[in-house]
């Protein structure tokens, strides 16, 4: 995998995530430290979701639960390599 291309795709999934996640649960979530240090989407799928797109993941997302506490999760991006643009975001909670 091309440096360029994950840096690209890292920088445009990260460009579109606070808004994503804040359309899902407004402004109960937070990145980690982690994210911010390493960048908010440092990794990738080795497997190809379709031909010439680029899945960035990051398990540094905190969401507010209904008790007040923190639950970790993973956020997920689909980035089009051919046209430059991310075409879809998911999100997963991680453990209980």
């Amino acid at each position: 995998m091309s440096d360029f291309l994950l840096a690209e795709a890292a920088a445009q999934c990260t460009t579109g995530a606070s808004a994503y996640l804040s359309s899902l649960v407004g402004g109960r979530y937070e990145w980690s430290g982690r994210a911010t240090a390493e960048g908010m989407f440092a990794g990738y799928r080795a497997s190809v979701a379709a031909p010439g797109v680029l899945t960035m993941v990051s398990d540094s997302v905190e969401f507010s639960s209904g008790a007040g506490g923190l639950r970790q999760a993973e956020i997920s991006c689909d980035y089009d390599t051919r046209r430059g643009r991310v075409d879809h975001y998911r999100i997963q909670v991680i453990g209980p």
